[in-house]
């Protein structure tokens, strides 16, 4: 079966044969009047553009960009290209340089003036100029210049289940970086012009012509696969349609002082403009000092009002930011989007590849921190990525919005299984997120207005009880989770959770969901989990040191005390009254879990063996399996004193081997190790959904963190279907 991408190039593909076979000469028009003149081109036309007396159009199938004279309907290569190229648009600046595009690139090409008046050019003469942001399948299928010589182009991409959605950038003279100035399209754009006074106007590939917003459609133009667009010196503007004719459309440039396109409207002036942008700084936080670093955020405010930012955290904000952040003891690198009347309708924060590999190379994690809600990406999370990572976050405001988000809670058959008939309330705004991200655990905190709170201390504490997150995720999975009670700064309380994948969460209100969130057996089992292991006075873990059997028998002492009381006291020679584990080694030797050497000594400060831990798990889970060592085929086992218990221990899941087969028992086990193991024999962790490391030698992204953390602070927690468990508090 064809992808949606697959069927929309085979029906254009289908429709630009037929046309260019046919030699049809399709109209241009609108509801007012019938089109007018035509300009030939060599065929299968893309983009166009209007430059010094000439339009010059991109053919894709003939891998050419030509140009028409207006004078004398001459038509001749400017660029010729290899075969297949698929040259998809092009635009000329007020110096007469030429730009293009490819298909299924997301560069913009230049080739200068010079290069074009000296005679036909290539690719060879072509450099690229600028890269689209963002990261993903994105097409660039619209190009041009407006009167002040800003670039604009189209970015197409896809969003989930292969919906359609495009946005038009700007480029400023003399810059490097695109920001955002158009958005909101839900289906393709193939070509922009812009009018003497800035106003946008959009073509879709299905003749939809729109002036600067998605609401306002001014046009229809009858073609399937309509392409480029320019306003010509008879002050109309001009339609291709992949065939070999440039049709006249009825719209016409506006007669009016030519301004800044960016420029708002004069107070009282009836026309409507395009976007305004400006320049907002973001702060850039971390440890104890506040403010470190700033960042450029692009605040769009669209004709309807409505405010978007854009965000590129550069790799040289990120070095500045950790340079400053690594005396400082900080476990993050915060980005602050200022939003003081609550205006902004939607976040795009893109993170090049490069800020992702030094944030990853510190150890820090990355917060995104906004009014509406809290992105936590842990270390470990961002190691590894190649590609350059997008967030778009867009808060719910509307009423009518909330309330749909209300309605689909209510029918939704998981939140009916868990609720039966108790009512469903949204508590505050739902947010949308999307980003390319994937399968890779990301902390989420939404935070709650204490107006939605009712004042009374206790019946508070009973409603954030029966708080919980409806999540939708973009692929049709629906989730209804428990979040943990967070205080923000200053303060204010959230609710976090922990996901691997993103779309719509909305924190959602039912009396008695805390208890069926709070039932017992299997997934959603909630319970509570003491820490077993201690850290240093520095503040470290030392995960690659060597574990000792004092510390072994003070692991055993925490974990179970309540289940075993101590039998008969034995004494060992090297183990003082004072000595700080004299009470947990006693512990461990009286109750038969720990034994003592021929000589009388307990050698308290000595390491354990692999071989020795196994021993003693066999003693302690009272391990009757197979013990012939050739069960579980360790190949430096078999004869060793311990190959009995070491069988048993690596039947029950406590131990396991190398990849080369061997077992090394005589190797000594580290304290990563050690609570990699104990975690198995009682059945905890590995904990999920923490953010901020408990020792600072310990990042996130360290292979037993999720183990570690899980014997390292007392928790809350909910259990998994993959039998981890979930941080709830």
């Amino acid at each position: 079966m064809l992808s949606k991408k697959s069927k929309r190039f085979f029906l254009i593909t289908l429709c630009a044969f037929l046309a260019f076979a046919c030699l049809s000469v399709i109209p241009v028009k609108d509801s007012h009047a019938a089109p007018a003149d035509t300009i030939l081109s060599v065929g299968d036309t893309r983009g166009i553009a209007y430059h010094d007396g000439y339009v010059y159009a991109a053919s894709r199938t003939y891998d050419k960009i030509t140009r028409t004279s207006l004078a004398t309907g001459t038509v001749s290569d400017v660029v010729v290209f290899p075969e297949y190229t698929s040259v998809m648009t092009v635009a000329l600046n007020a110096a007469g340089d030429l730009f293009y595009t490819l298909d299924s690139d997301i560069r913009i090409y230049k080739i200068s003036a010079t290069d074009i008046v000296n005679g036909t050019a290539s690719q060879n003469d072509a450099s690229a100029a600028y890269t689209a942001p963002g990261s993903g399948d994105r097409y660039l299928y619209g190009l041009t210049f407006d009167k002040v010589d800003n670039l604009i182009f189209i970015m197409n991409y896809f969003g989930p289940v292969f919906s359609e959605f495009a946005s038009v950038y700007k480029i400023e003279p003399g810059q490097s970086e695109a920001t955002e100035w158009i958005s909101g399209f839900t289906t393709f754009l193939n070509g922009v012009a812009i009018s003497s006074d800035g106003n946008a106007y959009l073509l879709t590939e299905y003749g939809s012509l729109f002036k600067n917003t998605p609401n306002n459609l001014v046009s229809e133009i009858p073609e399937i696969a309509s392409s480029g667009l320019a306003f010509l010196p008879d002050g109309f503007l001009y339609a291709s349609n992949m065939t070999s004719t440039i049709h006249k459309t009825t719209i016409a440039n506006e007669p009016v002082t030519p301004t800044d396109p960016t420029d708002p409207p004069s107070s009282g002036s009836s026309t409507p403009t395009g976007p305004v942008t400006e320049t907002v700084i973001a702060d850039v936080e971390g440890g104890t000092q506040g403010k470190i670093a700033q960042t450029k955020i692009t605040r769009t405010t669209k004709p309807d009002g409505t405010k978007s930012d854009f965000v590129s955290f550069s790799p040289d904000n990120a070095a500045e930011t950790i340079a400053k952040l690594k005396d400082d003891g900080a476990k993050a690198v915060r980005i602050v989007i200022p939003d003081a009347k609550d205006e902004v309708s939607e976040l795009r924060l893109e993170l090049p590849a490069g800020t992702l590999r030094a944030i990853s190379s510190s150890g820090l994690n990355l917060e995104i921190y906004t009014n509406n809600g809290i992105v936590t990406i842990p270390n470990g999370s961002l190691s590894g990525l190649s590609e350059d990572l997008y967030f778009h976050l867009v808060p719910i405001k509307k009423e009518d919005e909330r309330q749909e988000v209300e309605a689909r809670a209510r029918k939704e058959q998981i939140v009916k299984n868990a609720l039966g008939n108790e009512d469903v309330k949204v508590v505050g705004r739902p947010m949308s997120i999307e980003t390319n991200m994937k399968s890779r655990e990301v902390a989420l905190t939404l935070p709650l207005d204490q107006s939605w709170l009712p004042s009374d201390p206790r019946e508070q504490e009973a409603y954030l009880k029966d708080l919980g997150i409806f999540i939708e995720h973009s692929d049709g999975e629906r989730k209804l989770v428990r979040p943990a009670i967070a205080t923000l700064p200053g303060g204010r309380l959230g609710l976090s959770f922990t996901v691997l994948k993103f779309s719509t969460f909305t924190i959602v209100h039912a009396d008695n969901l805390s208890e069926i969130l709070l039932a017992d057996g299997g997934s959603g089992a909630q319970g509570k989990h003491s820490a077993y292991m201690k850290g240093y006075a520095d503040g470290s873990f030392k995960p690659e040191q060597a574990v000792s059997r004092s510390e072994i028998a003070a692991i055993l002492y925490r974990l179970l005390q309540d289940r075993y009381a101590d039998g008969k006291v034995i004494a060992f020679s090297d183990v003082a009254s004072n000595f700080w584990a004299s009470a947990e080694i006693r512990f461990a030797a009286s109750n038969g879990l720990m034994i003592g050497y021929t000589d009388g000594s307990f050698k308290p400060n000595g390491d354990i063996t692999r071989a020795e831990m196994a021993a003693m798990l066999a003693r302690l889970a009272k391990l009757t399996g197979k013990t012939e060592a050739s069960v579980v085929r360790f190949a430096d086992v078999d004869g060793t004193w311990a190959a009995g218990a070491i069988a048993q221990a690596a039947q029950a899941g406590f131990m396991k081997g190398y990849p080369d087969g061997s077992f090394k028992p005589n190797q000594t086990v580290t304290r990563a190790e050690a609570v990699t193991i104990f975690n198995r024999v009682a059945n905890r962790g590995p904990l999920q959904g923490v953010v901020t490391p408990s020792w600072k030698d310990v990042a996130t992204g360290y292979w037993a963190f999720k183990d570690i953390e899980e014997a390292s602070q007392d928790h809350a927690y909910e259990k998994m279907e993959d039998r981890t468990e979930q941080l709830v508090r």
